[in-house]
Order: C-alpha cells, then structure tokens, then sequence
C-alpha cells in the first residue's frame, strides 16, 4: 500500500492548495463588497448557515467515498446511473457556459491594465487563445501540473492578503475610510440578504472539486476531509476581512468591478509597480482557477460517457495521462462557441452576458441540490461504511444546505418584494428548460441505446 501511495501525484500539500485555487474566489472580492458594509455580517452569516455545513457534509462524503468522479460518484451510489448521469450533465455544461465569462474577465482585466488601448474584438480574439491554452493544460498529467495549481492556490493567498494589508496600510497612513464601516452599518437587513444570498452562495461551493481526482491522491481518505474544513474558514475569514478593506479604501459607488482591485491597491499604495505585479499573479490565479474547475466537471462527464450515460465522445481518456480529452475538447469548442456569439451580440446587448452567468450559476447550484438528499440516502443504505470523518448531526445540516440552495436558486430570477423582470428573467426561466430537455434527450438516448447493445449482446451469447 505505501508503495502504491508513494506513486500517486497529489500529496497533502498539493490536495490544500488545490481546494483554495478552486474555491477561494479572487475575482469576485469587488463584485461582492460593492454590496456595501453589511456583506461582511452576511459573509458570516451565510458561512454558518450553509458554507460551513456544507463543508462538513461534503468533507464526510469526500473520506467516506473518495472515488473517481468526485459527486457523480456519490450520486450514482445514492440514486443510479440516471440521477448520476443528470447530475454530470448539469456539472458539465455549467462549466462549459461560466468559463466563457471567466475567460472575458480576464481577457478584459488583461487588456485594461497593460493593453488600454485594445480593441473590444481583440479581447475576444485573447479570450479564445486562452481557452485553448486552459484546455491544453487540463489534458496533462497531474504530476506535470499540479506544481501550476499550488502556484494558482498561493496566488490566491498573496492576492486576498494583499487586498487586506492594502486597507491596513491605507489608514495607518493617516487616511480617512472611505465609506462608514460601523455595527450600525454592517448590521443585516432582510431586503440585503435577498441580494447577498445567490452571491455569496456561488462562492461557498465547489469543495468537492478535487475529489474528481482522488484516484491521484496519496491519501485522499484523510487529506480531503481535512483540506474541506480548513478551506471553508480560511474562505470566511479572508473574504470578510477583504471586504472590510476594500471598504476603507475606496467609496463603494465607485468601485469597478472589473478593475476593482487595481483601484484599490493603486489608492492605498500609490505604486504602479505594485498594481501590474498583482494583476499578473490575479490574472494568473484566475487562469489557474478555470483549469481545476474545467478538469472537474470533464471528469464526471467523462465518467458518465464511460458508464454509456453521455456521449462516447465524452468519454475518450488520455491514453498516457488518464486526462478526460475528449470531455475537455468539447468543453472548449462550446466555450469558443459562446465567445465567439457573445463577441458579436455584447456591444448591442452587454445585458446578455450578465443574464448568462446568472443562468449558469443556477446550474451550478442543480448538482448539489441533488448531492445532499444523496448524502442523506448513502447515511441510511450505507450506514455501515467506514467514515474516516462524520458531520455532527449530518442529515439536519443537508437539510438546511438544500432549503439555503432552493432559495439561492429563486432570487437569482426574482427577489421578492421586487417587480418581476420579465426581459432578465424569462431568458434564464427558458434556458433553464431547454437545457433540461436537451439533457434528458441525451442521457435517455444514450442509456437506451446501452440497453439495447447490452440485450443484443445477450441474444448472441
């Protein structure tokens, strides 16, 4: 066995810093504080409520069931090939859609800080190079890439802790706050926490990323509950902490949230040099990022194809890396496809891209809305397994994790007390259905045509 661990790529260090290139969200740090003072309490409060539930929930699952293919896994154990098979289609095409968006980001932030003068198509045209760039780094071994992974978790750090010294420096320097940052002005309100809900929630998942790959792991059973844990809080902290800073610093209206960061840290530090450093090692770490994120749900889609669930296509490994190719590839030609729709239509209809990412953030929430009534069957059919991590009270905490994700779900369409918008809503309302209907269509037509070559099969024996 100590031979087998010794030839596996990832080690403990490796399986840390991969959850925090995942999940520690550096991109999203201004796009939240722009909320105002009270997303600071709503970081903790939605961190007690769901991230750190469900960080207990998943941490459990990862050592219980550490298998290749991460939460297909899980569910195909809970509820079938069907319920799994689903569940990887919705995996898959949310990352096929939010990578596109993540690719402009930072093709834009790219182009913004050391090409002002860019054309908008040129950062089109950078957007696709990058998506192909992604994807070639996705196809390679682990033990070639996970060096850039480590690199992209400790850019993560560097950044969030950059952004909060910068807020620190900035008033020990004798600078007034620039917004009122007091426990009046952080305390909760109903009416904020409609808003803050579907955003801090896009944040609080994904730490079940890196089980996809735990046949890589040396010692996934006891690295992965532990990695979970130590991530949801050193999330918590950062992202509050982040926020206070940001809010000292710069006036909440006038913060950009593209080029966010830079104006922070240019105000602050006064220091050119310091802002092109840290928008190469942001832009980096977001790069980093899509490649785990885009490594992850090609491997359950690949797991699926395999199974007969998804198409065969999907399902062609590297022969020399164990890399799911041939989910990857099709994961970049839709990527490109969507850049490229999006580079003619965004100058007439840049609200398009925004009604985009809220529609692929509710997909993103579909597979752990299926996840956790998964968690709480394997509790019951599968009491006996050997659990290197239990979450204290488990089933109660899924319960509360799915209400929590039902309701982010909602108020990414309509928040309550607010006119329904027709022209932003309908478009996901619509999406939504036809990327069921075309999942279905897949995943019955595959299974079925696996039925029949299994039945032949059986008639020529």
């Amino acid at each position: 066995m100590e031979q087998e661990n010794s030839t596996k790529a990832l080690g403990k260090v490796d399986v840390y810093l991969g959850i925090i290139c995942a999940i520690l969200f550096a991109d999203v740090i201004v796009s939240n504080t722009s909320l105002g003072p009270s997303v600071i309490a709503w970081w903790l409060i939605i961190g007690i409520l769901f991230f750190i539930p469900n960080g207990l929930v998943t941490a459990e699952l990862t050592g219980t069931y550490p298998d290749k293919g991460g939460i297909y896994g899980w569910i195909k154990k809970a509820f079938g090939s069907k319920w799994a098979a689903r569940t990887s289609w919705f995996y898959w095409i949310n990352c096929a859609l939010w990578m596109p968006s993540a690719f402009i980001w930072v093709s834009g932030a790219l182009c913004n800080t050391f090409f002002p003068n860019a054309g908008y198509f040129v950062e089109v045209l950078i957007s696709i190079v990058i998506t192909w760039v992604v994807i070639w780094l996705a196809t390679r071994r682990m033990s070639e890439s996970k060096w850039i992974v480590n690199l992209g978790g400790v850019s993560k750090i560097l950044i969030f802790s950059l952004v909060i010294l910068a807020g620190i420096f900035y008033l020990v320097n004798g600078n007034a706050s620039q917004n009122v940052v007091t426990a009046q002005t952080m305390m909760p309100t109903v009416g904020d926490g409609l808003v803050y809900l579907p955003v801090i929630l896009y944040c609080c998942c994904g730490m079940e990323i890196l089980a996809a790959n735990a046949h890589e792991m040396q010692n996934p059973r006891k690295d992965l509950p532990k990695a979970v844990m130590l991530v949801v809080i050193l999330t918590i902290v950062f992202n509050m902490f982040a926020s206070w800073s940001i809010l000292q610093v710069v006036p909440v209206g006038e913060l950009d949230l593209v080029t966010g960061l830079n104006q922070v840290l240019r105000v602050a530090f006064q220091a050119d040099w310091i802002v092109m450093l840290s928008s190469l090692v942001l832009l980096f770490s977001v790069s980093v990022q899509i490649i785990t994120w885009s490594q992850g749900g090609a491997r359950g889609a690949s797991e699926a194809a395999q199974e007969g669930e998804l198409p065969a296509s999907m399902g062609k490994d590297s022969p020399k890396t164990g890399a799911p190719t041939g989910a990857l590839i099709v994961t970049g030609i839709v990527s490109t496809v969507v850049i490229v729709i999006y580079g003619f239509m965004a100058s007439s209809a840049a609200d398009l891209f925004f009604t985009l990412l809220a529609f692929s953030s509710i997909l993103f929430f579909v597979p752990y809305a299926i996840m956790f009534p998964a968690y709480m069957k394997l509790k019951k059919i599968d009491a006996h397994a050997d659990r290197p991590f239990t979450a204290p009270a488990g089933p109660v905490l899924a319960v509360i994790c799915e209400v929590v994700l039902i309701i982010g779900m909602v108020l990414f369409v309509w928040v309550p007390g607010q006119p329904f918008d027709t022209a932003y809503s309908l478009p996901i309302i619509i999406g939504l259905i036809i990327t069921v209907l075309i999942g279905e269509y897949i995943v019955n037509r595959q299974i079925k045509k696996n039925t029949k070559q299994t039945d032949m099969l059986k008639e020529v024996e």
